[in-house]
């Protein structure tokens, strides 16, 4: 992975542009090893390293000081749960293809935490991700169906 990319960490006065900026750089790497199927070890670490962003994610949404609602906090529970069952599979197979899922995932929630609370709330993330999440419902539903069997 590529260290000089960490070097633009932005502020953090704003959590959620480091939590964007996080899930966009594992993103880029997950792409990056996607790239560059014969660097087995590139590969395992860009898994490991989404794993545990999504484990601080967890962590985080656990915390009964958490200011998100129940319902949200579940949900990214739930998302979480499904990203540690296929970064598992994915390390098991060690089919690169396996990895689009995982990048869609986190492109997608680093879209919605780069809205303002407002605009979140007003549908503005909601009409952007829209094309893309009906792409990723057919993947994540089969994805999903395989990991649960």
């Amino acid at each position: 992975m590529n260290k000089d990319a960490y070097s633009n960490v932005p502020s953090v006065a704003n959590p959620r542009d480091v939590e964007s900026w996080a899930l966009l750089q594992s993103a880029r790497d997950l792409y990056l090893a996607k790239e560059s199927p014969e660097d087995k070890n590139l590969f395992r670490d860009s898994i490991r390293v989404n794993m545990l962003l999504w484990t601080v994610f967890q962590d985080s949404v656990m915390d009964d000081a958490s200011p998100l609602p129940f319902e949200i906090r579940n949900n990214l529970l739930n998302l979480s749960r499904f990203v540690d069952k296929h970064s598992i599979q994915c390390l098991a197979t060690e089919d690169v293809n396996d990895l689009d899922i995982l990048i869609s995932i986190n492109q997608n929630i680093a879209a919605g935490l780069a809205q303002s609370p407002d605009e979140a709330a007003n549908g503005v993330a909601e009409e952007n991700l829209t094309t893309s999440q009906e792409n990723n419902d057919n993947i994540a539903t089969s994805k999903l169906g395989d990991i649960e069997a």
